[in-house]
């Protein structure tokens, strides 16, 4: 992915570090060629050696310099791309074995029409969300809808997108990771019609990981990025095409939607014409600001993250309001992210990947909204129960998606959906640690 490579080495390789690193690679060239002399004094097998160690030695030398700046890079990145490629490719492998589909009955109680929507946001912390507390305005529209149920404990089960949502859209979880079946192909089994849309690329390629992979089951399938100019590369703009899936005659709907919220660059994710959602003061005080980029440079940083939050709630919201006027019969929807962001608050750097064990990369909102009527069948057919204080974890997600859509099918456990009476408590993991919620640390 060319622009999200891009918008990474923008966003982390500081003109700071790019200096340091060349003047790096100048003196080790320097002295690699002293020592390939001197190394003419041994024999052909020992020069080899010596000259591979100064190689490995030249790669991961950076990489451990970088760790002192505390950015997203890792010491071992080196190694670490070597084993992601052995990984994606069987990730690659084994989603092939997708196309089977699903071959066991699957039917929905509901004898009428249903749209079932599930938003994905992107990198969207709720710790920076007014909503669950934050001290800045972040989340305004999204305070203003009605009945709008927002659950305070969930987390994501990986730190990173395709890990994460490959667990979300499919029977995998953290106790399985086998991509057994999707959410599109259970539900296409239960005869709904099927839909993803993304403001991030979806075209699968060598590669390209688990999610392209996951779209390509839906019945009908719109990217954003790979349809509209890059001047249209914001999240509004699906809106659009989503109209047009709501109001497909199709009865029965699933659409999952992806969208680039806070990925970085973040001060990237919002166009002009809104503006007014970007935030010039400083930033509130839970933040830290020991970095090597400076106070100045951190609080704007802060301060792009926080737009892009708000600008997501401005986008959520809109997609909550069109299906209140525009889906026909039952529906409901879901508002989560595949991953939080630390932001300078428990680490002093920004991203994801890198911070992998920081409670704030794990620590997502999670918002539902159902429409009044079916809220009300769910709940007299006995499979509805809210209670947004319930601990979760995002690797059992079909299983709330299944729920919501009053699916029956041998693969469901009603235990392991967090809308339904029958929910149960499981131990929840952080990087192979168990988490513990904020209020049981506190």
């Amino acid at each position: 992915n060319k622009d999200e490579a891009i918008e990474y080495i923008i966003s982390f390789l500081d003109y700071n570090l790019l200096l340091i690193l060349s003047i790096y690679i100048c003196f080790q060239f320097y002295f690699t060629k002293k020592i390939i002399k001197k190394c003419t004094y041994y024999k052909m097998s020992n020069q080899e050696i010596i000259i591979f160690l100064l190689i490995i030695v030249s790669i991961y030398i950076p990489f451990s310099a970088l760790r002192h700046f505390r950015t997203p890079f890792d010491p071992w990145y080196p190694t670490k791309v070597i084993k992601k490629f052995i990984v994606a490719s069987k990730e690659i492998r084994l989603a092939n074995t997708l196309k089977a589909g699903y071959n066991h009955s699957a039917q929905s109680m509901y004898p009428s029409s249903q749209t079932i929507v599930l938003i994905i946001g992107e990198s969207a912390g709720r710790n920076n969300m007014h909503v669950y507390g934050y001290p800045r305005q972040t989340t305004p529209d999204m305070e203003r809808i009605d009945n709008l149920h927002v659950f305070t404990d969930v987390i994501s089960a990986a730190p990173t997108t395709h890990k994460s949502i490959g667990m979300m859209l499919t029977l995998a979880d953290l106790d399985n990771a086998s991509y057994t079946t999707t959410v599109f192909d259970i539900f296409k089994a239960a005869n709904f019609k099927t839909f993803w849309i993304s403001s991030q690329f979806s075209k699968q390629s060598p590669g390209s990981g688990i999610v392209p992979i996951l779209a390509q089951r839906a019945d009908s399938l719109w990217s954003l990025k790979q349809n509209l100019s890059p001047v249209h590369h914001y999240d509004e703009y699906i809106m659009p095409r989503l109209l047009e899936f709501i109001e497909d005659p199709a009865p029965k709907k699933l659409i999952v939607i992806n969208l680039l919220g806070s990925h970085t660059s973040y001060k990237e994710r919002i166009p002009e014409h809104r503006n007014d959602f970007r935030f010039r003061d400083e930033p509130p005080p839970t933040a830290t600001f020991g970095n090597f980029l400076g106070h100045e440079n951190v609080a704007q940083i802060i301060n792009d993250y926080d737009a892009s939050i708000r600008y997501t709630d401005f986008v959520v919201s809109k997609i909550f309001e069109s299906l209140d006027e525009q889906a026909r019969g039952a529906w409901a929807a879901i508002y989560l992210s595949d991953h939080g962001e630390e932001v300078f608050d428990t680490e002093n750097r920004f991203g994801h990947a890198g911070s992998s064990t920081s409670r704030n990369v794990y620590e997502i909102p999670f918002v539902l909204k159902v429409s009044n009527d079916y809220a009300r069948w769910m709940h007299d057919a006995g499979i509805f129960a809210l209670d947004t204080a319930r601990p979760y974890q995002t690797d059992n997600l079909i299983h709330t998606m299944l729920n919501l859509a009053a699916i029956e099918t041998s693969m469901y456990d009603p235990k392991k959906s967090i809308v339904n009476p029958h929910f149960r408590i499981v131990p929840r993991w952080l990087k192979g640690s168990p988490y513990t919620s904020p209020d049981q640390t506190n």
